[in-house]
């Protein structure tokens, strides 16, 4: 089981710290510190039965609430390495994003799953719905972190699709010059 979701940076206490207790039923959590559209996030990933039960962690009650819009992992899929960003929606896309999460996770899936074989890592994405709607890609496999920035690669009419789907979902050129990588903040095992 996996859980992701974003919480804004000037929203939590300082010093920031992972999780203490190791009952949760979270197995690994993964923490990024993002600066971008959506301003300074931390972007929390965790693994394990208790991963989507929300938590006061971070003095807020409890985690923001976020779905899985759709899932491709390829079964051979070599690393467990992790990378997580949170992506703004453009106000009032919300239904195309699920559109396009349901082909995805549907008619589309065989085509998604083949692309992200040839890249060599998995993703699951997750939408947080809020004032600024949130998409939180993470994606795991033999250092993903290379192109998760970068639009689709090739030129074959499926990419083209994905790639146009993303540039109007977050009116960003994926294309264009790579931002800066989010920065770790940590990785912990139970």
């Amino acid at each position: 089981m996996i859980h992701a979701f974003a919480i804004p940076k000037d929203t939590l206490p300082t010093p920031l710290r992972p999780r203490s207790d190791t009952d949760a039923g979270i197995d690994r959590e993964i923490a990024y510190r993002q600066v971008g559209p959506a301003g300074e996030l931390v972007v929390i990933v965790r693994f394990g039965p208790g991963s989507a039960m929300p938590t006061s962690q971070f003095g807020l009650g409890t985690s923001p609430a976020s779905v899985r819009a759709f899932t491709a992992i390829p079964d051979d899929l070599d690393g467990d390495d992790v990378y997580a960003s949170a992506l703004p929606l453009v106000s009032g896309m919300r239904h195309r994003f699920q559109e396009f999460a349901q082909q995805l996770e549907g008619a589309r899936n065989a085509e998604l799953m083949q692309q992200m074989h040839a890249a060599g890592h998995g993703e699951t994405v997750f939408l947080q719905p809020g004032d600024v709607d949130l998409v939180i890609p993470v994606v795991i496999g033999d250092r993903p972190w290379r192109d998760e920035h970068r639009a689709a690669i090739g030129d074959d009419p499926f990419n083209n699709w994905v790639n146009a789907q993303l540039a109007a979902l977050h009116d960003i050129d994926f294309g264009s010059v790579a931002p800066p990588p989010n920065e770790l903040l940590w990785d912990i095992r139970a």
